[in-house]
């Protein structure tokens, strides 16, 4: 995202203001996927009062946090590589 902040920043006529709109959809997709990420880190594991009631525990499975994790990475990879080239 830092990339394409720069990049923004550096845009200054006409002509370069037809990428703004994609450098500005790349930003903004990676930064609600890592609010969605964070939100689904946060609330993984039910509250502490809830498990004590029932006494069972169901947490999302780690694989389901990994992938995620590694799908915004892979996102971030591709986006930055594509910034590199344009």
């Amino acid at each position: 995202m830092a990339a394409g902040l720069v990049l923004l920043l550096l845009v200054g006529n006409a002509f370069e203001k037809l990428i703004t709109w994609p450098i500005q959809m790349t930003i903004g997709i990676a930064a609600l996927w890592s609010v969605a990420t964070a939100v689904m880190y946060a609330f993984q594991c039910p509250p502490s009062q809830e498990v004590g009631a029932t006494g069972q525990v169901t947490c999302l499975p780690s694989t389901v946090l990994a992938q995620a994790r590694i799908a915004l990475s892979a996102w971030t990879i591709v986006v930055g590589w594509g910034y590199g080239v344009s």
